[in-house]
């Protein structure tokens, strides 16, 4: 991926995207602009790293204290951290990554007051269904993500 061109890169996309046909793309579009990516394996600082610990920790607390959200004074999680550098059990993999993602997540669904969670719950119901469909789609969303483990 990261000898290709930026050009190859943008074909590549639109070309993916045709072949769902789900996807609502117009059949004249046009590729994307501009392409933005990484190249962690050509960056001399880091050549495609991953995090891993090492053989002075003992323990996970130092992965705990980075996965540790930035918070207001009274405890509201502001700036929250997911990565596969930041989840104790599974570090330095994609599905440390992953399950610190639903972490976060739920840290983030957890400090939203009642107001807030039905607030996003009216944009959500707007964006996907009319009014009449809102309370089956809201209580089959919410039976299926409890038992996935992804909602507490």
């Amino acid at each position: 991926m990261e000898d290709l061109s930026d050009e190859q890169v943008a074909a590549g996309i639109v070309q993916v995207l045709r072949a769902f046909p789900s996807v609502p793309l117009p059949p004249n579009a046009k590729m994307p602009p501009k392409v933005l990516r990484s190249r962690w394996g050509r960056d001399e600082c880091f050549r495609g790293s991953y995090s891993y610990l090492s053989s002075a920790v003992e323990d996970g607390e130092a992965i705990d204290a980075i996965a540790e959200p930035l918070c207001t004074d009274d405890g509201v999680p502001i700036v929250m951290f997911a990565g596969e550098a930041t989840f104790r059990q599974h570090p330095g993999t994609v599905h440390g990554a992953y399950m610190s993602g639903f972490r976060e997540a739920n840290r983030y669904l957890a400090a939203l007051t009642q107001q807030d969670t039905l607030r996003a719950w009216a944009l959500a119901a707007a964006a996907i269904a009319p009014a009449s469909k809102v309370a089956a789609h809201r209580s089959s969303v919410t039976s299926v993500a409890q038992a996935s483990g992804i909602l507490k």
